[in-house]
């Protein structure tokens, strides 16, 4: 293709395809210096074809900028970087809950607390039970100081990852990751469930909810002993 100039539409875009598949395979194969000249040569001469007229918006070619914005969030931590790379894609037709998913945590990085929630409630369209995704819509909530949705995102990830808990008969951390996991997120959603109920707690002087709270904060002591 790169021989064979100029090129007509077809070719064009099955070079600039072929530019951004190549990028993509040595990204995984950790070659990410070599997967981004690629990436960029994908985009440059996509653009140019835009400019010129030769070709448009596409899913196909925002999935560059996909590319590109995901290694700049996770080889690079360039996360303004990243953020215009997903912008630039959903502009180009290429959508993912994955994708927005990404775009909240960049907003919540910014303590822009609003806008992670919507980008979170956007990717909540396939990943509803994502248990990532449940516990950064909870923690955006808490921010911005809405307490009860807080605690319903909190009470619902704690049900899962209790329900996982009973279907293991014995937790061995220090011999499977999977087991160590499962007891880190328990760590975390008992305390900030803990922590919501303090809160509601103090807001409306249901007692309650304050002996509730105890109860997840020895919970979540408890599990970070099973780990030491």
């Amino acid at each position: 293709f790169e021989e064979a100039r100029p090129l007509g539409k077809k070719r064009l875009e099955l070079l600039t395809d072929t530019y951004n598949r190549q990028g993509e395979a040595d990204y995984e194969d950790g070659q990410y210096l070599t997967a981004e000249e690629y990436f960029l040569k994908a985009r440059d001469q996509y653009e140019d074809a835009l400019e010129r007229r030769i070709l448009e918006p596409e899913s196909m070619f925002g999935r560059i900028y996909r590319n590109l914005g995901n290694l700049y969030y996770y080889i690079a931590a360039e996360f303004d970087s990243a953020f215009a790379m997903f912008s630039t894609a959903q502009e180009n037709g290429y959508k993912s809950p994955e994708m927005h998913y990404k775009k909240g945590y960049i907003h919540y990085n910014r303590e822009d607390f609003r806008d992670a929630l919507a980008e979170f409630h956007l990717a909540a369209d396939l990943f509803s039970l994502n248990e990532n995704l449940l516990f950064s819509t909870g923690n955006a909530f808490f921010m911005r100081s809405d307490f009860f949705a807080a605690q319903g995102y909190y009470t619902h990830l704690l049900d899962r990852l209790e329900q996982q808990r009973r279907e293991m008969s014995v937790l061995l951390p220090d011999e499977r990751e999977k087991d160590r996991a499962l007891i880190d997120r328990l760590i975390r959603v008992h305390n900030n469930l803990g922590v919501t109920l303090q809160r509601l707690s103090l807001a409306t002087g249901d007692r309650e909810k304050f002996s509730r709270a105890l109860v997840h904060f020895t919970d979540s002591m408890e599990m970070f002993d099973l780990l030491g």
